[in-house]
């Protein structure tokens, strides 16, 4: 990963890894803006949510009190990157909020109730010491086996009603199928492809007036 920052009045930074960029601008001591940049495809979009990540743990750092974004629905990378805010939210760095305009969607991370340690770290993202290897572990499934079930997993849920959005999610050192739903009654399968699915209720996204 490649990052660079600038420490201006209106500080930019700019991280960069395979096909992704994500560039943060500080409109002031409070607001980032965040752009995402990315090709198509599966590895691209991955990248591109652990690039958020950091930039997310980076605005905590810098005392910012919102993150914002704006994502095109079409892009692949739009579902990895919702997912890895909701992974963040889960762990308690921020909160988030995410309305549907159109083809795409705008979301706010509300940074205020973050917790930092005496390094001026996230809580919950504070290195820890790593468990001791295990004797044996079954091998993470390749980059093509992830996109095909993916794929296959947008195949089985199309046209569902409930289905706000599929993605990839973070467990790990490996990732897991994110599937976002209106509510609990939503069918959904366990595991495609051998990986499982994550069922995330979000509540139905609304698109907003113009």
């Amino acid at each position: 990963m490649i990052g660079v920052v600038f420490d201006t009045p209106r500080a930019t930074s700019v991280l960069r890894e395979g096909d992704a960029t994500v560039e943060t601008r500080c409109d002031d001591d409070s607001l980032g803006r965040v752009e995402v940049r990315t090709d198509d495809g599966t590895a691209a979009a991955l990248c591109a949510a652990h690039l958020v990540r950091q930039a997310v743990v980076h605005a905590v750092r810098r005392g910012l009190q919102t993150v914002r974004m704006t994502l095109d629905v079409a892009s692949p990378a739009c579902g990895a990157v919702l997912a890895e805010l909701r992974n963040l939210a889960g762990d308690g760095i921020g909160t988030l909020q995410v309305r549907r305009a159109g083809e795409t969607v705008l979301v706010d991370v509300d940074l205020r109730s973050t917790v930092l340690d005496a390094g001026g770290l996230p809580v919950a993202h504070r290195a820890v010491e790593p468990p001791a290897p295990r004797r044996s572990r079954t091998a993470a499934p390749s980059l093509e086996t992830v996109r095909r079930a993916l794929s296959g997993l947008r195949a089985q849920l199309e046209g569902r009603p409930g289905i706000c959005g599929t993605g990839l999610a973070r467990q790990g050192d490996d990732y897991v199928l994110r599937v976002n739903v209106a509510d609990t009654g939503v069918a959904v399968p366990r595991e495609v492809e051998g990986l499982p699915v994550d069922v995330c209720v979000t509540g139905p996204l609304t698109a907003l007036g113009r």
